[in-house]
């Protein structure tokens, strides 16, 4: 049987080669399908795991200035000639309704892709679509395709709740795990501080990130050396630019691996782990039991009001996955 894989973040990538493990597809059609996006890092990431894998057909969708409507319209057709046993979606865009809604599939799989599975997970719950979202499927309609909703199964790293059309299957990330020895690393003593894109995905404003980076090191770890990794997505030049005349005990990492990747590369065991709602947080308590990892909250009044809601639902995640609020 085939199976159809459709990503577009290295995270996803990552866990579709889980599903792969868990589901024991190994000796299918293994096809995958990866949405370019702008930023050059994302596809750095993408192409040195895409080697690690031997998948059975790999086509690359280049994002463009202009609307991509038509070239999806032509790919979705493609889709439509094959039946497959398992379809694995990154995503929950309108593109990804169209494509469950209209090919010959078994099974319909979403991975994780970051915290916003669980925002993704919370639309889903409460049915939640909006106009905009409805006239934008609207115009598959007159090319003979459906915009029916279907039942959807989860494949996620978080303890999310089960209902009678979302059915959750626990990702343990047992192939990574397995292929490494990971209680022989050498645990890394610094303090392992991850960025996240907040102020690009307008969550709050960089005064307000930088101010919390700063606070969250004067009055917890002044006196460790700090490892920053900051995000792919993050415009590191305009938010760190002034960090090393600051603080002499920073050293800041462009990383071209997932962090994930990055310390099992290295057999490093990282004995303390802090971002805000990095989906790293999830996945590197999953592969570090033992390391001590916090999160940093934000106060309401700094977070933007329309995405406020959004990281209500992600602090109760991080709450009941036990991981620690940084006070």
């Amino acid at each position: 049987m085939s199976n159809l894989f459709i990503i577009r973040s290295p995270l996803q990538l990552l866990n579709a080669m889980e599903a792969i493990y868990h589901f024991d597809l190994f000796n299918d059609n293994n096809i995958l399908y990866v949405i370019e996006t702008k930023g050059v890092s994302n596809s750095i990431q993408l192409k040195k795991l895409i080697n690690t894998f031997s998948w059975n057909q790999i086509n690359w969708i280049e994002s463009t200035k202009k609307s991509n409507f038509f070239k999806y319209i032509n790919i979705i057709k493609k889709f439509k000639k094959n039946s497959y046993n398992y379809l694995f979606l990154g995503d929950y865009g309108n593109i990804h309704k169209i494509i469950m809604s209209n090919i010959k599939v078994n099974n319909i799989c979403f991975l994780d892709d970051g915290t916003a599975s669980v925002i993704i997970h919370n639309k889903l719950l409460n049915n939640h679509s909006t106009l905009k979202d409805t006239l934008k499927l609207i115009r598959f309609l007159p090319f003979g395709f459906s915009i029916k909703k279907v039942k959807d199964i989860n494949f996620s790293i978080f303890n999310l709740k089960k209902t009678n059309n979302i059915n959750i299957i626990q990702n343990n990330m047992k192939k990574l795990k397995n292929n490494y020895d990971i209680d022989s690393f050498s645990l890394l003593n610094d303090i392992v501080y991850l960025g996240q894109p907040l102020v690009e995905s307008n969550i709050i404003s960089r005064d307000t990130y930088i101010k919390y980076f700063k606070n969250t090191i004067k009055n917890n770890f002044q006196k460790n050396n700090i490892k920053l990794f900051p995000h792919r997505g993050e415009e590191i030049e305009k938010t760190f630019k002034y960090l090393k005349d600051e603080f002499k005990n920073i050293d800041i990492f462009k990383n071209n691996l997932p962090i994930e990747k990055y310390f099992l590369e290295n057999k490093l065991y990282p004995k303390t782990i802090v971002s805000f709602t990095s989906t790293a947080l999830f996945t590197l308590k999953i592969l570090f039991p033992k390391s001590k990892i916090y999160y940093i909250e934000l106060e309401k009044k700094y977070i933007f009001k329309n995405k406020q809601d959004n990281m209500n639902f992600i602090y109760k995640q991080l709450e009941n996955s036990n991981i620690v609020k940084l006070n």
